[in-house]
């Protein structure tokens, strides 16, 4: 991406260090045939509220402070699947 859009843009666009990318390219303008990114960090309400209804009427309502995603989705499938 940097040799076709540019070390700026590539680096503004994909959050990396400008200088760090330029490093990565060489003279002949080819980058590495692998450049490992840090996924970003998934940010989660300190307070959440959801609410899950079924089919048959059945509700839960989930007020969640600090939980994570894996909280949350752990909690939602036992309500899906519960009889």
């Amino acid at each position: 991406m940097a040799v076709e859009h540019g070390i700026s843009r590539t680096a503004t666009t994909l959050k990396l260090g400008y200088y760090d990318l330029k490093k990565r390219v060489d003279r002949k303008g080819s980058i590495p045939a692998f450049v490992e990114l840090s996924p970003p960090m998934l940010s989660v309400p300190s307070v959440c509220t959801i609410e899950l209804e079924k089919r048959d009427g059945s509700r839960m309502r989930i007020e969640l402070k600090g939980a994570s995603p894996a909280d949350l989705a752990a909690v939602s499938r036992s309500f899906w699947e519960s009889p």
